[in-house]
């Protein structure tokens, strides 16, 4: 994060004029290689720590990182990548996220519907909450495939992967 030499305010990594005081901001120190960049309240973006060289090679292999099982295609696809190791991480918590969610509503669904079937719609709305894995990959895989590394949103800071 840089600050404004007028008036001392933080500024972020890219932001060309002062929000407070409008002077302008040098790129060069604000913009700092291998510094996060917080996307909203989710993640961070870490697309300035991997090399651009490395990004472009490995898009198609980051990208399937987001779809279930071929999470493990990167990691033997493009063992270097730094990119697309930590595209890997981001799945591997993803798919992990989703397999918890899983067990966790079927043991949940078994207990209440032992008890009564008044619970069936309760859990029936608890249920929409899996339409978050499908959205969450579908923008982990944008990411990749536009060359980003954005934190998923929730999950995002988890790492299962060393290194990643």
């Amino acid at each position: 994060m840089g600050v404004c030499k007028k008036c001392g305010t933080n500024i972020w990594p890219g932001v060309q004029i002062c929000p407070s005081c409008g002077a302008a901001v040098d790129n060069e120190k604000s913009a700092g290689r291998g510094r996060t960049v917080p996307i909203g309240k989710w993640g961070a973006d870490r697309t300035a720590q991997f090399d651009s060289g490395d990004i472009a090679e490995n898009k198609a292999a980051a990208t399937l990182s987001y779809f279930g099982l071929l999470v493990a295609v990167p990691l033997f696809m493009a063992k270097g990548s730094k990119y697309a190791r930590w595209h890997a991480g981001q799945g591997l918590a993803l798919l992990a996220a989703s397999v918890i969610y899983s067990i966790a509503y079927s043991v949940l669904a078994g207990l209440l519907l032992s008890v009564s079937w008044e619970f069936y719609y309760a859990l029936r709305i608890i249920r929409l909450a899996w339409l978050a894995f499908p959205l969450l990959s579908v923008l982990g895989a944008a990411n990749a495939i536009n060359g980003k590394a954005a934190e998923l949103p929730v999950i995002g800071k988890i790492r299962l992967l060393k290194g990643c």
